[in-house]
């Protein structure tokens, strides 16, 4: 696979990784507001609840699918690219550590958020 190839594959899964960020940013601040502004109306506890659960696991799906594509990608570097310093780097990046990190953020937004609608 040419370079050109590979920029372009780790452009589209970046921006996955890019709405995944967003989505808890979101879901971080959005579903804590939303209580704040309903004046802690009970009746909507449940629903901002699946609302954060259900952003949490699609953050997940995009983040770490995005993170383990592009993982891929440092594999099929072709020889000329692999041996520049930015190739080596780039494989050996700690592409499980970014894998974990995008699941445990998601879900420490969700628990948080439900943690506070529980309150």
């Amino acid at each position: 696979m040419n370079v050109q190839e590979i920029i372009e594959i780790a452009d589209h899964r970046f921006a996955s990784l890019k709405l995944s960020v967003y989505l808890s940013i979101i879901s971080g601040l959005g579903v804590p507001l939303l209580s704040i502004l309903s004046d802690g109306d009970s009746n909507l506890t449940m629903p901002l609840t699946i609302i954060s659960i259900a952003a949490a696991l699609l953050s997940i799906a995009l983040g770490a699918g995005a993170i383990m594509d592009i993982a891929q990608l440092s594999k099929d570097m072709d020889p000329d690219y692999a041996a520049t310093n930015f190739g080596k780097a780039f494989a050996k990046a700690p592409f499980a550590v970014f894998t974990i990190l995008s699941v445990l953020f998601p879900i420490a937004i969700a628990v948080a958020d439900i943690m506070y609608l529980n309150a």
